[in-house]
């Protein structure tokens, strides 16, 4: 898949070459690769008319998106106001990763959600770019994420974020969980159900407490951008070279 969700097919040789220049472009960027999950990993979406309202009573109304879809075959309802809430310091989080990482999104939501869903925390496009892979362009993405969709010789400088790792069974290595991010509580989801709850010492009030400060940064994202950052440190650390890592000797962030 590549930009705007056009499909090509490549011979294994095709995918050895794109991997080396990927490889030579990572390595003078000093740059990994970021996979990352959109709802609940980076936001929470509703379409229930209730969320303006929750907003509200939270002191959050400054913080809520909303966005309109057009017709399609998944949406038969182009006037419904769908509601979206970033987490807390989600953008600078992102423009911080984005220093180190190279970063796709890859999510079980269509195409038409996923690209009206990145045009509010990246609305130039400058962190993701068109680098968006959605169940549009994969059919058994709901079930199932493989890293081989984005790069399918090898997946030594990769890592994916997400909030569900059942999903992940195949590239479990080179998963990073992070805790599911709620916001509209009792409101039915735009897309799939998240992964498993785990609220640390009452994070969820906390961090919608800090949703109202613009420079505070929601702890799942302190947490997994800590490790992020370690992660990158190390492997360049090791001062791999490009011959050595698209021979298969050089660095890998999954031992990591």
């Amino acid at each position: 898949n590549v930009g705007g969700g056009e499909k090509i097919i490549v011979s294994r040789n095709e995918a050895e070459i794109d991997r080396k220049d990927t490889v030579a472009r990572l390595f003078r960027q000093k740059k990994l690769l970021l996979v990352l999950d959109i709802d609940h990993t980076m936001l929470h979406a509703t379409d229930d008319d209730r969320a303006p309202a929750m907003a509200a009573a939270k002191g959050l109304s400054h913080c809520l998106h909303s966005f309109k879809l057009p017709s399609s075959a998944y949406y038969h309802t182009p006037d419904k106001l769908h509601y979206v809430m970033l987490r807390p310091g989600l953008i600078a989080w992102l423009e911080d990763l984005a220093t180190m990482y190279e970063l796709y999104i890859y999510t079980a939501g269509t195409r038409i959600y996923a690209e009206a869903v990145a045009a509010v925390f990246d609305p130039d496009q400058r962190l993701f770019g068109s680098r968006i892979i959605t169940r549009t362009d994969v059919p058994e993405l709901g079930k199932v994420k493989r890293l081989e969709r984005f790069f399918p010789v090898d997946n030594s400088m990769v890592l994916a974020v997400d909030d569900r790792s059942d999903v992940w069974t195949e590239d479990a290595s080179n998963l990073v969980t992070i805790r599911p991010y709620h916001f509209f509580h009792g409101m039915a989801d735009v897309n799939n159900t998240s992964g498993p709850e785990f609220d640390l010492r009452g994070e969820t009030e906390l961090e919608e407490n800090e949703a109202k400060e613009p420079t505070k940064i929601d702890h799942g994202l302190r947490r997994v951008g800590e490790l992020l950052r370690w992660v990158h440190q190390k492997f360049y650390a090791a001062n791999p070279s490009v011959a050595n890592q698209v021979a298969g000797k050089g660095a890998d962030v999954k031992p990591l």
